[in-house]
């Protein structure tokens, strides 16, 4: 797990989120691709201080970021009217690509050992 601080921000033009690698020395390294959060994803990050050791959005290795919304503005490629279901996202916090897992509103890591006793 790299040293430093890992933040969530929002672009409030696009309404898209960015994770970002604070380091100890303060400079900041995007992590992943920019993000439209899921409504669930949305309101857990407005309680994350009440819902984040519960619902870890970070691994335990502290290796993988996860959250649930669209990297594309929830337009669906197949051309339908409809809008494609958010998708499960996984960010790497070594710099690598963030990944789809499939469908979901809300995604995260079981919560540490010491967080369930």
């Amino acid at each position: 797990m790299p040293d430093g601080l890992v933040l969530c921000l929002l672009d409030a033009d696009s309404g898209r989120l960015q994770w970002l690698h604070l380091d100890g020395a303060g400079r900041g390294r995007p992590l992943g691709r920019p993000f439209t959060p899921a409504r669930e994803a949305l309101v857990a990050l407005h309680f994350f201080e009440q819902v984040g050791r519960s619902h870890p959005w970070l691994s335990e290795d502290g290796r993988y970021l996860v959250c649930s919304g669209w990297l594309d503005d929830g337009v669906d490629s197949t051309g339908s009217d409809e809008p494609s279901p958010p998708q499960v996202l996984v960010t790497p916090l070594d710099g690598g690509p963030t990944r789809s897992l499939g469908p979901g509103r809300f995604a995260c890591f079981a919560p540490a050992r010491s967080a369930r006793g």
